[in-house]
């Protein structure tokens, strides 16, 4: 990685027939700059049976099909992330970012140890 306290390129997870999501998004999070949209996957469309037999999920998983594609969707990301030895960030589609993102974030990443792995950027109202 190059720096490892940058702020990581940021990325949203959007179905493809959610264009009204995506431009909900785009509209409230103009402050982020470029965020790089991603193909979400559908969670309808998975096989659950490789999903378990690949060990990417349990058979008592009790997600639905949106929670599935959403979580298999960021599994995706993670990989890519992880095979190009990348930080990202990644966001939903339906979530307004905070204006205080980019400054709290970058000093945070400014005091992580070298070899940090991962954060869970959240916030619950």
């Amino acid at each position: 990685m190059t720096n490892p306290h940058a702020l990581p390129e940021m990325h949203v997870i959007n179905l493809d027939r959610s264009t009204k999501r995506l431009r909900l998004f785009n509209e409230r999070n103009q402050h982020l700059g470029e965020v790089t949209r991603v193909t979400a996957l559908d969670g309808s469309t998975l096989d659950r049976e490789k999903l378990i037999r690949t060990g990417y999920l349990t058979e008592d998983c009790p997600y639905l099909a949106g929670a599935l594609g959403a979580s298999m969707s960021h599994v995706k990301l993670w990989g890519m992330a992880a095979s190009q030895d990348r930080s990202i960030t990644v966001f939903e589609d339906d979530i307004a970012v905070s204006h205080h993102f980019i400054p709290r974030a970058t000093a945070l990443l400014s005091v992580l140890p070298e070899d940090w792995d991962f954060v869970q950027w959240g916030y619950i109202s």
